[in-house]
């Protein structure tokens, strides 16, 4: 699937409108094709000339790589993203080459990236509702925060949680051979029958 000049420009207006109305950092719609990242190629290097000094240099080689490489070919939301190298550094590394210029980094949710379907062409309304949906988790503080995330975990926990706890403490649970509950396992070289 490719996009028209048509469609661009389109999404190009409503990016407009995300910038307007949301301001720093920057939000827009982004087609996924176009989220790539600079990542390193292990043990491979390449010789440079220095241009002030004229010398041969060693120079790790990067490569392109998609950001999200399972979701193809649809928009995505997404913030821009800017660091200080040496932050960079200390958090990342030198796997990803350093993004001088800032990086758009996808919006997730609790369900994946905030993108759309395959097809689907970024509209009016769903613009409006990304919006609506970044001013509101924008108005959150880290206690509220907290509290949504151990709810979340809570509610996950009274429902699988607990049968699985229940389910390791029978497996595990220390038992006497003989006695009610316990598995007796035949002495080696006796014959079982059924």
């Amino acid at each position: 699937m490719t996009i028209t000049e048509e469609t661009r420009n389109a999404v190009l207006k409503l990016n407009d409108l995300l910038r307007q109305e949301l301001g720093f950092p920057q939000h827009a719609w982004i087609w996924s094709e176009d989220l790539t990242v600079s990542m390193r190629v292990p043990d491979k290097y390449e010789h440079k000339a220095d241009p002030e000094t004229g010398l041969l240099i060693l120079l790790p080689v990067f490569t392109t790589r998609r950001q999200l490489p399972f979701h193809a070919m649809r928009w995505v939301m997404c913030t821009k993203g800017f660091v200080d190298e040496r932050t960079w550094l200390d958090s990342i590394g030198t796997r990803m080459e350093y993004p001088a210029n800032g990086m758009w980094q996808v919006i997730g949710t609790p369900t994946g990236p905030m993108c759309l379907n395959q097809g689907e062409v970024p509209t009016l309304d769903l613009t409006w509702a990304a919006i609506r949906s970044v001013r509101q988790e924008r108005g959150i503080t880290m206690a509220d925060f907290r509290h949504r995330t151990e709810a979340q975990v809570d509610k996950r926990d009274s429902a699988g949680g607990i049968a699985l706890r229940e389910l390791v403490k029978d497996t595990i649970t220390k038992t006497v051979p003989g006695t009610k509950g316990s598995v007796s396992y035949p002495a080696v070289g006796s014959s079982i029958q059924l």
